[in-house]
């Protein structure tokens, strides 16, 4: 968490009193490619986005989906990944998670990079 996300947990209504605070933490252009996705962190083990997180994020992906369809010709939208680690980051974690899927730190790098899709990670090794 943030200072800035502590000051709006502190300093602002919460969610009984109407506002639903999230934040998106990235959103993925390769402008080559011509390709977006969005990644939402989790850490320290967590592993899934929980009420009122969820409505918030289906209405972003919506949006994104939406707009990429009608303003953004020759675009494509690969989706909303869950990235988890069981710290901090690739660096410090043994357990390294795409939407559940465990992959290798040179698998979430390539699947940032758009150099592999969330298909090609789910595909069995043979």
């Amino acid at each position: 968490m943030t200072p800035f996300s502590k000051w709006i947990r502190s300093k602002c209504k919460d969610s009984r009193d109407g506002l639903v605070v999230s934040d998106i933490d990235y959103i993925l252009i390769d402008h080559k490619l011509k390709r977006i996705k969005i990644l939402e962190e989790k850490t320290s083990g967590a592993t899934q986005i929980v009420f009122p997180q969820t409505r918030v994020t289906n209405l972003i992906r919506s949006a994104v989906m939406s707009y990429v369809s009608r303003k953004m010709e020759g675009w494509s939208y690969e989706g909303f990944f869950i990235i988890s680690f069981d710290k901090w980051c690739p660096l410090d974690s043994k357990d390294i998670r795409v939407n559940g899927l465990k992959v290798t730190p040179s698998q979430l790098r390539r699947f940032i990079n758009f150099e592999i899709t969330y298909q090609d990670l789910t595909k069995k090794k043979q």
